[in-house]
């Protein structure tokens, strides 16, 4: 018998190998593939990039003409329309570098063009799938972009958004993936949606029992009725346990079967209404949307109870405070690498570079 002692370290041992012995893909970006069509993690990735990129508004400038405070400064205006006519959409590139939370990171190569004053050219984001940095004596030099043809792109001449690479023991230029934090949850929940599948079908045809004895024979019965009989004349006779398995047997497509008086029958009822494999199911779809900075009650179906409110709240508080705190990331990255060189070269240097988010 199992010490009980024992019970605790062999389930830890167990979730532990478990995490381990997980199938891994030949390449992370096909399991990523599968894991963006699931719906609580595509859902929690619009909630975060749009949030975010709703956080990051139009160009703003503080400093408007003297005199006249409601009026946008001259700055304000140059920079918007510089946008405006650069080749591209700013409202699809914020978006495209915010996958960066996604995948760890993401790179956005910035262009300016001069003609008697600087303007933005144009801003694109590179595809992490077929993108690697070359690097000398430890510092990151050119993005390779493999595909559709190799292009190297300076890396002072773009955006290089990493996300909670602090969390890593080391620096890397790859982050931290949100998505690579959830595929553990995510296989166990296609795992347990396998088992809900079986469950159910069992729960719809339960189990069909037979009790005879299996020590006694009884005679093989023609069409008619009578024993069949073998080449001495002597009635044929079977097992009477091999018999009820052919008649259980009947019965998966039948529904109906001929039993011996001396036989019984029953059904075995179910031990599970369901609800075992819902909670884990909420667990799962909870422990995805915390993998994504979400807290559970923000999204999840978790929450069954009026009282919930306030805790609603306080979740959609929390991950207000985060989208924000990546927001200012992102706006600093977008003045320091794309507006302010521009307004450096046409007025020199200001004491403010303006800001892409609301809260001017």
């Amino acid at each position: 018998m199992l010490n009980r002692k024992l019970l605790t370290p062999l389930v830890s041992d167990l979730v532990g190998n478990w995490l381990k012995r997980l199938p891994k893909p030949e390449s992370p970006w096909d399991a990523y593939e599968q894991m963006l069509r699931h719906p609580v993690i595509t859902t929690s990735i619009s909630t975060r990039i749009l949030n975010i990129a709703g956080m990051l508004g139009e160009y703003y400038h503080p400093t408007p003409e003297e005199g006249k405070k409601h009026k946008p400064s001259a700055y304000q205006i140059e920079v918007r329309k510089s946008i405006e006519n650069m080749d591209g959409s700013f409202r699809v590139i914020v978006p495209n570098l915010l996958k960066g939370l996604v995948y760890g990171w993401s790179f956005c190569e910035v262009a300016h063009k001069v003609y008697k004053k600087a303007e933005l050219l144009g801003m694109r984001v590179a595809d992490v799938k077929y993108s690697y940095f070359e690097s000398r004596n430890g510092n990151i030099e050119k993005l390779v972009i493999t595909k559709p043809y190799e292009i190297k792109v300076d890396y002072n001449a773009g955006i290089h958004f990493t996300y909670q690479d602090y969390l890593n023991t080391e620096y890397t230029p790859y982050g931290n993936s949100l998505l690579r934090r959830a595929y553990p949850y995510y296989q166990l929940f296609q795992i347990v949606m396998a088992a809900v599948t079986i469950a159910s079908q069992r729960q719809g045809t339960p189990f069909i029992y037979g009790k005879t004895d299996t020590a006694e024979e009884t005679y093989i019965l023609d069409s008619s009725g009578n024993p069949m009989l073998d080449e001495n004349g002597l009635p044929k006779s079977i097992k009477r346990g091999y018999k009820m398995q052919q008649e259980l047997e009947k019965a998966e497509n039948s529904s109906a079967i001929v039993i011996d008086i001396m036989d019984e029958l029953g059904v075995i009822e179910q031990q599970t209404d369901g609800k075992f494999f819902e909670l884990v199911l909420k667990y799962l779809e909870g422990m995805m949307l915390l993998c994504f900075e979400i807290p559970r009650t923000v999204l999840g179906t978790g929450a069954s109870a009026s009282g919930d409110s306030n805790l609603n709240e306080g979740h959609r508080t929390t991950l207000e405070h985060f989208d924000l705190s990546v927001a200012k990331l992102v706006d600093e990255l977008l003045i320091e690498k794309a507006i302010k060189p521009m307004l450096q070269y046409n007025h020199g240097d200001l004491d403010d570079y303006g800001s892409f988010l609301n809260i001017l």
